[in-house]
Formats: structure tokens, C-alpha cells, sequence
């Protein structure tokens, strides 16, 4: 009886120290990465700001939405039409180029973004042809007016930043509906008028930045929430949670509550696109670049193409356009927020598979390394691995959007806005 008893008890040591084994195995093979994947969420985003400083708290009223109508009371919103839509009849017209180059620096809550400055076209005729934009198969562009999201979808904002003008060009909103299984992504135009009142406006005018152009626009908003110290969002970074406000406040119909955030760090997208080998994306048009000595060359013609980190970075950027001539027109942002939402559209459906569910445990260690985010917990996570799952089983459908509008200069002083509502 105790040579058994003593067999049972090795036997049940030797069980125990396998489990534990497997469990560590387990752990560290699986646990560890999404345990950094979240430690990630405000990592090397830190802004909690000084309370004594505070301008505007979360409870305010920051916009007023009454300078945000049709110039006609009689007047009704545009409908949503397939990219490109025109604004009255074809002119020949300057095109706003990228941004200048200036000295790399990191931003700081103080640094006041300057506007983007017109550039002279490059095959010296003095004006750019006027040539269509072309039409970006399944994205729409709409007035914010039109947009109206599910109550029940969670929506994620996604922010792409521009160290050098301290501007959140990029700021798509990805609304996930897990009742009706649909995805919409929503561009929102940079240049976006947004109509500060009370506090806010006082303070930028009391520190000198009342006619500094280009201040008004929403790509503005992550440095100017930094540089009033806002206070008191749900994501615990003044930029941030700043940029969420004025957002869910400009569009007050739309049910455009922020739940989440990725905020993609300089070069993370190259990295990422990298890391999975490329990615496929449709050109809408062939594709012609600048070359050193000023000509211009053909890079892709118009279909598919397997595009690097490189390349995919230099897609999403670019809103001048070219041909064998030179340079020609076109809708600017607008024209690349729709190839960027094509690109984001192309991207998941490439990178949200059953393939690479089984290694998401790598998967998430790797997107560490190439962004920021505010999933915290196990249940947030989980929820978004369900989603992709039924994603990675096609029981989603996309629709995307530019969200833009009627080019307004609120401010009198030549820089071009955009009224997002009309």
C-alpha cells in the first residue's frame, strides 16, 4: 500500500511539473506578446498635463457648429458620388503641394503648426492642367453632413503623424458594427475649418496665434490640445483626447464616439507593410514621379502592384500628381485620402487572414515596434480577435469615405479650409 501511495505521489510530481512546463511554454510563446502589445498603449506618448495649466476640460463646449451651414439656407448637402466629385465647371488651378521640408525636430506642447505653402509647378507653364481626378473604385466622398454610423459599432480612430509639421495628416476613423457585420472607414479631411469658441479662441488669440495660418484646421488639433493642456479624456494624452473632442463635437449626428486609437509611429507603417513581405494595391492611373533633373517618369501603370514599406509609404503621402508632361491637377488631400483608403482596404483584406490568425501572438509582438494604441485590457483585445476572426472568414463587408467639403477661407487671409459639414 505505500509503495503504491509513493508511485501515486511521483506520478502526480511528475504531472504537476509537466503542467507547469507547458504553462510557462504557453506563457511565453503566447501571453508575453500581447501582454507588451498592450503595455504598448501609451508607451512613448506621455502627456498628462499640469491641471494648473488647463485651458478646456472634457466637459466643455469647444466648437460652435453655427458657423458650419451652407452658405444657402435653401441650400441641401451634397450626395455621396464615387470619387472624384467637381465643384462647379472645370478651371485651370494651382494644386497645394506637400509640405515643405524643414529640420527635423521632435514636437513639443508649445509648437504651432504654420500652413502648407503653394508650390510652383515643375514644368514651368505657370499653371497646372486641369485634369479629372480619377476615380478610386469603392470610395465614396461625402459631406460630414451625410455620415451617420451605427450606434452600437466601436469606432477607431486612426492617426498618422507628421514629425516635421507636427500635423495629423492622416486621421481615419474604422467603425466596426459586429451585429450587422460591416466595416466603414471614414478619411477625414485634414484641412478640415474647425470653428473654436470661448476659451479656446481666447487663448489662442491671447498668445498670438489668432491669424497663424493654418491653425483652424483639424490636423491642427493633436498639438494645439497639447499646447492648452487639455484635461480629462478617457485616453490620458492631451493631443490625443483633444483631437477625439473636436471630432465627436464636429460631427454631432453621426454617433462618432471614439472608442479607440492607433497612432501610428513615424516609419511604422514601412516597417509593418515590411514585415508581412509587401502588399498588393490597385493604382486607379498610372502612376508618373518626379525625377531629380525635373522630368518625370513612369513608376506603375495603372493595376495591381506589389508594393515594399517604401513604396506603400510614398502612395499614401502623395497628393501631387504627374504625367509624361509634367505636373496636373488635382483635388490634393482629397485625392490622396481616397488611395489611402483603398490602400487600407486593400491592406486588411491581405493581412486579416485565417493565415495569419494562427501566429497573432507574433503578430502583435511585431505591430509593437510600429505603433501606439489604447487597448488595455484581455476583454478589448479578445473582442478585436473575434472580430477579425469572422473578418478572416469574409462575413464582413467595406465601405469607405473621404469625408470633405465646399473649400471655405473663414479668416480672410487666402489660406484655404474646408466647411466638413457642407
Amino acid at each position: 500500500m505505500t509503495k503504491t501511495k509513493s508511485r501515486l505521489t511521483g506520478f502526480l510530481r511528475v504531472f504537476t511539473n509537466i503542467v507547469i512546463v507547458v504553462f510557462v511554454v504557453l506563457f511565453v510563446m503566447y501571453m508575453l506578446p500581447l501582454l507588451k502589445f498592450m503595455r504598448n498603449n501609451l508607451s512613448g506618448l506621455p502627456d498628462e498635463p499640469n491641471k494648473a495649466d488647463v485651458v478646456v476640460n472634457h466637459d466643455d463646449r469647444i466648437v460652435d457648429l453655427s458657423l458650419l451651414t451652407g452658405d444657402d439656407e435653401t441650400e441641401t448637402p451634397a450626395e455621396p458620388t464615387e470619387t472624384p466629385y467637381e465643384e462647379g465647371s472645370p478651371t485651370v488651378y494651382p494644386d497645394p503641394s506637400e509640405t515643405p521640408e524643414t529640420p527635423y525636430a521632435e514636437p513639443t506642447p508649445t509648437a504651432v503648426p504654420s500652413d502648407v505653402k503653394n508650390e510652383t509647378p515643375k514644368n514651368g507653364s505657370g499653371s497646372i492642367p486641369y485634369v479629372p481626378d480619377p476615380i478610386v473604385e469603392g470610395v465614396i466622398k461625402t459631406p460630414g453632413c451625410n455620415i451617420k454610423l451605427e450606434p452600437d459599432a466601436r469606432n477607431v480612430l486612426v492617426i498618422g503623424f507628421d514629425v516635421k509639421s507636427e500635423l495629423t495628416d492622416t486621421m481615419i476613423v474604422v467603425s466596426i458594427c459586429e451585429r450587422l457585420h460591416t466595416v466603414t472607414t471614414l478619411s477625414l479631411s485634414r484641412d478640415a475649418y474647425v470653428p473654436y469658441q470661448g476659451a479656446v479662441q481666447n487663448y489662442l488669440v491671447s498668445q498670438g496665434y489668432s491669424k497663424s495660418r493654418g491653425i483652424y484646421k483639424l490636423n491642427a488639433c493633436y498639438t494645439i490640445g497639447r499646447f492648452i493642456h487639455y484635461n480629462g479624456g478617457k485616453f490620458g494624452n492631451s493631443g490625443i483626447d483633444f483631437l477625439c473632442h473636436i471630432i465627436t463635437e464636429m460631427m454631432p449626428d453621426a454617433n462618432m464616439h471614439i472608442d479607440d486609437y492607433v497612432f501610428i509611429k513615424p516609419d511604422g507603417l514601412e516597417g509593418f507593410v515590411d514585415y508581412f513581405g509587401g502588399v498588393d494595391v490597385y493604382f486607379s492611373e498610372d502612376r508618373w514621379v518626379l525625377t531629380g533633373d525635373g522630368t518625370t517618369k513612369l513608376q506603375f501603370e495603372k493595376g495591381w502592384h506589389h508594393l515594399n514599406g517604401k513604396q506603400a509609404v510614398s502612395f499614401v503621402r502623395q497628393r501631387a500628381r504627374y504625367n509624361e508632361t509634367g505636373r496636373i491637377s488635382s483635388s490634393g488631400d482629397p485625392y490622396r485620402k481616397a488611395n489611402q483608403l483603398r490602400f487600407v482596404k486593400d491592406l486588411m483584406n491581405q493581412l486579416i487572414t485565417v493565415e495569419n490568425l494562427t501566429r497573432i501572438n507574433e503578430i502583435f509582438d511585431e505591430a509593437s515596434k510600429f505603433m501606439y494604441h489604447s487597448i488595455n485590457s484581455t476583454s478589448q483585445l479578445t473582442s478585436y480577435i473575434r472580430m477579425a476572426t469572422d473578418f478572416a472568414d469574409g462575413k464582413y463587408t467595406v465601405t469607405s469615405y473621404v469625408v470633405s467639403g465646399r473649400s471655405i477661407d473663414p479668416m480672410g487671409d487666402g489660406v484655404s479650409y474646408v466647411n466638413l459639414m457642407y
